[in-house]
């Protein structure tokens, strides 16, 4: 059984709360700019009134040393969690292979990014920590509902030898690549539909228009793509256990962090 770290509260804080108002908050933050534009419309307001609620809990939260080392040991031990679960270090059962496709999924949006790596024992250790990957800053992990992730590379078996022999030619970088922007049109994840600008705003991303290796080579790899999305949906719609806090398949894994 893989260790579970003891999670320590903040004293009298209600670390769900707190994690439910940060991710308001952050959903809210791309509109506090616009709202200040023009007129607000009630729903504005309410965005707007949920990111001040942010900023002064998190006053209180970082209002000592001491409130600071709960709020760091709190939010990390989970990170460290789900990161052990994901990557397989630590203790967390067996390591995953190096090349997998993943996705994020959050209660009542589904799946807000889609990413693929070459490096998942460090990439999806660090996914909910933050320090290399940029998703943990925008949509906090305790709102995480489950993190799919697919080992592409054990789903060549179920393909032809004449698709095979394509993405033999292809590499598996290119492959991989192929797969998440074959992902991120099927899905259409917020996170990556938009990237930042150099004036401080937002502007829309198309996976599907992007002249790159991966986009290129996406219709090379029909058969491919049909398993991955199979194994892909049959984690993504597993009903969330009572108490586990992981599902794994010779396909890959499925990590419920509202379970830990």
């Amino acid at each position: 059984m893989a260790p579970t770290p003891s999670v320590g509260m903040p004293r009298s804080y209600d670390s769900l709360s707190v994690a439910c108002v940060i991710a308001t908050a952050s959903l809210a933050k791309g509109r506090y700019v616009a709202a200040h534009r023009g007129p607000w419309e009630d729903g504005e307001m309410s965005r707007v009134n949920a990111f001040d609620e942010w900023r002064e809990v998190m006053r209180t939260l970082l209002s000592s040393r001491e409130s600071l080392s709960d709020w760091q040991d709190q939010r990390f031990a989970l990170a460290h969690q789900i990161g052990g679960l994901l990557s397989g270090r630590f203790g967390y059962g067996e390591p995953i292979d190096a090349r997998v496709l993943y996705g994020v999924y959050v209660a009542g949006l589904g799946v807000v990014y889609v990413g693929q790596t070459g490096d998942a024992i460090r990439r999806l250790y660090d996914l909910a920590i933050g320090e290399s990957h940029h998703l943990a800053a925008t949509v906090p992990p305790e709102l995480w509902e489950r993190v799919v992730v697919i080992e592409w590379r054990t789903l060549l078996a179920e393909i032809t030898d004449a698709e095979q022999a394509v993405i033999h030619g292809l590499g598996t970088e290119t492959t991989s690549l192929a797969l998440e922007i074959l992902f991120q049109r099927e899905l259409d994840p917020p996170i990556n539909s938009r990237r930042r600008s150099a004036d401080g705003t937002w502007r829309a991303r198309q996976p599907s228009n992007r002249a790159s290796r991966g986009a290129l080579a996406a219709p090379l790899i029909p058969e491919l793509f049909n398993v991955a999305r199979e194994a892909w949906q049959a984690l993504a719609m597993v009903e969330t256990p009572a108490e586990d806090s992981i599902i794994r398949s010779h396909r890959g894994r499925v990590v419920f962090p509202q379970n830990l």
